[in-house]
């Protein structure tokens, strides 16, 4: 239960992170001019959508498996080692 708040945790740092650099250039992208304002506009929106869409993906994949039940399969039995 730990590992998964951590990985939720750093899912969350990451998506922050990535949608805090998409924002600033989709800021910086309205002080510059010519023809790089278009390009760094959509860029910077995209960033911010593509993170946006990792944060609600790996947000809602833990909350499915839990709501159904189905977790990671424990091993039982022996385990062979080799020498």
């Amino acid at each position: 239960m730990a590992n998964k708040h951590q990985t939720l945790a750093a899912v969350k740092w990451l998506s922050a992170g990535g949608t805090a650099i998409g924002l600033l250039i989709t800021f910086y992208s309205f002080f510059v001019s010519g023809a790089t304002q278009d390009y760094l506009l959509s860029i910077g929106i995209g960033v911010m959508v593509g993170f946006m869409f990792i944060f609600g993906t790996m947000i809602f994949l833990p909350l499915i498996e839990e709501f159904t039940g189905k977790s990671r399969p424990e091993i039982n039995g022996m385990v062979k080692t080799r020498l």
